[in-house]
Formats: C-alpha cells, structure tokens, sequence
C-alpha cells in the first residue's frame, strides 16, 4: 500500500488516512507524468502529429479514468461511516490529485495545439 507523506500535518493526517490505499492513483499519475514527458521529448524533435495525437489521446484517457476512480473513491466516502475529519482530509487529497491530473491533461492539450499550429 502507498502511503503519502503529509508534510507539515505530522501524526494528525497520518492517524486518519493510513489505510488508504493510493497506489491506483500513483500508477495513474506516474502514467500521465510519462506521457507529459515523451510530448514534450516529441515537439523537441519536431512536428510528428500522429505521434502526438496518439500521446495526447492517451494523457485523456488516463484523465478520464482518474475522474471516474475519483468519483469511486468520493463514492466509497460519503457512504460509509469515517470520521468528519477523514472525510474532509480525504476529500481534500482527491481533489489534489484530480487538479495534477487535469494539469498533465492541459499541458498534453498545449502540446497538440503547438504541433496542430505547424503542422
């Protein structure tokens, strides 16, 4: 099981999220992470639009799939019984995660527009 580090919350997040297991979501990030990466190593190289296109087609199906583990997790939160401050600590984190993912989605976005524009 993943764990992630709460930096400044000491033993007060810890208590309350340690047992939930991020390691989805950390595959999925590390996914999108690496697909950011090769976009912007192929508009270094040059203008490859079917290259891009099918990176670009991945990042959203990896953002998508967030969404909807996101959306699972938010499900599994609301309807059953954790303590008021696991809730919010938790609801918090996803929502964290979801903008990092809508951020690798953006960036993909800039990345096919740049190469649609000299193509």
């Amino acid at each position: 099981m993943l764990k992630i580090a709460f930096v400044g919350c000491g033993k007060v997040a810890d208590q309350h999220v340690h047992d939930v297991d991020f390691s989805k979501q950390m595959q999925m990030l590390g996914q999108a992470g690496d697909t950011v990466v090769l976009l912007v190593a192929e508009l270094r190289k040059g203008v490859n639009l079917e290259k891009v296109k099918l990176q670009n087609d991945q990042l959203q199906q990896i953002e998508g799939e967030a969404d909807k583990l996101m959306l699972e997790s938010l499900r599994e939160l609301y309807n059953n019984d954790h303590a008021t401050i696991k809730v919010i600590m938790l609801k918090d984190l996803y929502e964290i995660l979801e903008k990092v993912f809508d951020r690798c989605r953006d960036a993909g976005n800039i990345v096919f527009h740049i190469v649609l524009k000299h193509s």
